[in-house]
């Protein structure tokens, strides 16, 4: 029977096939000697535990995964190590591992030498967020990483082993070689993330109501703003409540300051073609263009149709068109859907820097007229 002086044998490592027999109730086996595998590990497990709060975001939220940087980006830092410290102590009580940890052949144990419950295994995470990533505070989080990587190069334990440890099954290089791989599809699972949120959630034939679920998609997905309206499931504009988001991306309208209401025609419960039109004489000031609408009714119509398909280039060529020529005439065909824009104006100067129509100064007369249709073609 090996006692605890034979532990100097393992060289601070022990294997699964060669657990301790005796271990005192007050004592656990000291550390293992692998600091990059453990730091390659927990890595791995905060990469997946972002992934599932970006699929959050993206997939349930319909937030623009893009555009989550400065302060949101703390915000997510703070989400994720949150998630950790939920997530793991069930991995660990369950599976006596985690995901990266299972990569790398590292088990945790309790004193017992059993899965520890799902309350030790929060205590052990809390202190490694606390001793071993100091709480993701930049700076202070790198000292208790190098501080951490000496004690284990060691292989002394560490702060959250008091009441558990690890042990390794071996360290053979597939690890290394699933390692990256699994790090790699979780990469290539994000981008798909980012790339499948640009397309709308309703495709094919589409109702009014699909094409207005679409349209509310986007809007919430480009953080746009109507002049305090929201395209409703009828596809009418509603007034949004107690609307106080003055510092949104905002489109102006100029018929008593409301959007420009949408007409529809439907064969069959099935939306064959969507137009507005805008008309307006004799004002003072500068019209901000119908661009913002413009371009998500046709990501909303055209680009949800089968025949467009999975294009993503398609809504890069429609948005480029549609911003060089907002009061312009343009035609835009994507396989059989024509996106068209009728415009004609007078006693109005542009101005290509601002991208607005000005009053001209020479006459109090003026005149404008959009007409913006998108259909489905033969």
């Amino acid at each position: 029977m090996e006692t605890q002086n034979d532990l100097a044998a393992y060289d601070g490592e022990i294997t699964d096939d060669e657990l301790l027999s005796e271990v005192e109730e007050t004592k656990t086996p000291p550390g293992i000697k692998h600091p990059w595998r453990r730091y390659f590990a927990r890595t791995f497990d905060l990469s997946l535990y972002n992934t599932l709060w970006l699929v959050l975001l993206g997939l349930g939220l319909h937030i623009n995964l893009s555009h989550r940087t400065g302060l949101v980006k703390i915000v997510d830092v703070a989400v994720v190590t949150a998630m950790m410290l939920l997530i793991e102590p069930f991995f660990l009580a369950r599976f006596g591992t985690t995901p990266g940890k299972k990569i790398m052949g590292i088990k945790v144990r309790s004193k017992t030498g059993e899965n520890p419950s799902y309350l030790l295994g929060f205590a052990r995470t809390f202190d490694v967020i606390k001793s071993g990533m100091g709480f993701n505070i930049p700076i202070y989080n790198l000292i208790r990483l190098a501080n951490c990587y000496d004690r284990s190069r060691e292989g002394e334990k560490l702060s959250w082993e008091d009441e558990t440890y690890l042990t390794i099954k071996d360290t053979k290089g597939y690890r290394a070689v699933g390692f990256v791989l699994m790090t790699a599809m979780i990469f290539a699972a994000t981008v798909l993330l980012m790339l499948f949120m640009q397309f709308p959630p309703n495709r094919g034939d589409l109702s009014v109501e699909e094409f207005a679920h679409n349209f509310q998609y986007y809007t919430q997905y480009y953080e746009a703003s109507f002049s305090g309206y929201e395209l409703n499931d009828s596809g009418e504009w509603v007034k949004i409540p107690n609307y106080t988001d003055e510092d949104a991306l905002e489109i102006r309208f100029w018929e008593e300051n409301e959007p420009v209401p949408f007409a529809y025609k439907v064969e069959n419960g099935v939306l064959q073609a969507i137009s507005f039109e805008v008309e307006v004489e004799n004002v003072k000031g500068a019209l901000v263009s119908n661009e913002t609408q413009m371009i998500i009714s046709a990501f909303s119509f055209a680009c949800a149709q089968d025949e467009v398909g999975f294009d993503l280039s398609a809504f890069s060529r429609i948005n480029k068109i549609i911003s060089v020529n907002q009061f312009k005439n343009f035609e835009i065909r994507e396989k059989d859907m024509l996106i068209k824009s009728q415009v004609s104006y007078d006693g109005f100067l542009y101005n290509s820097g601002s991208k607005l129509l000005f009053t001209d100064d020479k006459t109090s007369q003026n005149h404008f007229k959009l007409i913006f249709t998108i259909e489905k073609v033969n």
